[in-house]
């Protein structure tokens, strides 16, 4: 049975399914629903309460999708759920509402991507939210003739982009997702390729490494865990500091808890027993020389 496509257009000649589909910058090969290790992460509880609360009423408003993604936005996890469910936010918020067919591709990556215990809840919530009426599909909505918001001109200039005369919304929006899937990476993503000594993605994009930070923790949990372990270890107040504060490859040195911490800790522990043994033969002998007296 094929796979419903949260993103894609509904074929005209199959409506009610769909091919997956990832935006740019997400390779196909992306695991997009939340893990349990980051369905259990702030980041990861953060979004499904979010969907959540979204979808408790059974309809989806401009208002939510817009709060949606200014989280999605601010988001520093690297999921790839974030960025898959950020391309479609996006594209929402560009024209300031929600038709008939953006709210079912909403409702259907919404679906994808929470864990399945969720999913049930989410279905139930938004069942009245079904395949759009054909004629939504024939062309281009409306709004994306209409003329650029300054909105959209300022994002596009703050994300290093220029603006020519005439820019209509749907040729901004196309501009702001060209722009932002050409991102550098950010200083965090540069400490975590320092840690991790991968340096050769240094080059890359932010929405690549963050695809790539996803799939390595996904694959060893050691490694994610390491790397909390070197921010608490170090004492590091990493929030806007230069990357070159993290060693390269210091990741070697904290996969796991050395073996000579677990030795010093266990003769510890061993040297203890003498003493104790030595205090409750002294209060012995005291007792029976008290009652000797």
């Amino acid at each position: 049975m094929k796979s419903e496509d949260p993103t894609a257009m509904p074929r005209r000649d199959d409506r009610t399914s769909m091919r997956p589909a990832y935006p740019a910058g997400v390779a196909k090969s992306t695991r997009i629903t939340l893990t349990k290790s980051q369905a259990e992460s702030p980041s990861g509880k953060s979004l499904i309460d979010l969907i959540l609360a979204y979808c408790h009423d059974g309809e989806i408003t401009i208002d939510e999708v817009e709060n949606l993604h200014l989280f999605l936005r601010k988001d520093e996890s690297g999921f790839a759920a974030v960025a898959f469910l950020r391309a479609i936010t996006r594209e929402i918020v560009s024209d300031g509402a929600v038709d008939a067919l953006e709210a079912y591709r909403l409702k259907k990556a919404f679906e994808r991507v929470v864990p399945k215990e969720v999913r049930g809840i989410v279905s139930t919530h938004l069942e009245q939210i079904g395949v759009p009426p054909s004629d939504s599909w024939d062309e281009p909505p409306a709004w994306t003739r209409h003329e650029a918001t300054a909105k959209q001109i300022d994002y596009i200039a703050a994300l290093g982009g220029s603006v020519g005369t005439g820019l209509t919304k749907g040729e901004a929006a196309t501009l702001i997702d060209e722009l932002l899937q050409k991102r550098p990476p950010t200083p965090r993503q540069m400490m975590v390729l320092r840690f991790f000594d991968r340096l050769d993605l240094a080059g890359s994009t932010k929405e690549v490494i963050s695809e790539w930070m996803d799939e390595y923790y996904a694959t060893d949990e050691k490694r994610e865990l390491a790397w909390a372990r070197f921010k608490r270890e170090t004492s590091h107040d990493l929030f806007g500091q230069d990357p070159s504060i993290v060693p390269v490859g210091a990741y070697k040195m904290y996969l796991k808890v050395p073996r000579g911490e677990k030795r010093a800790g266990s003769h510890r522990r061993v040297g203890c027993l003498p003493v104790i043994a030595l205090g409750v033969l002294f209060a012995g002998v005291t007792r029976m020389l008290w009652h000797a007296s």
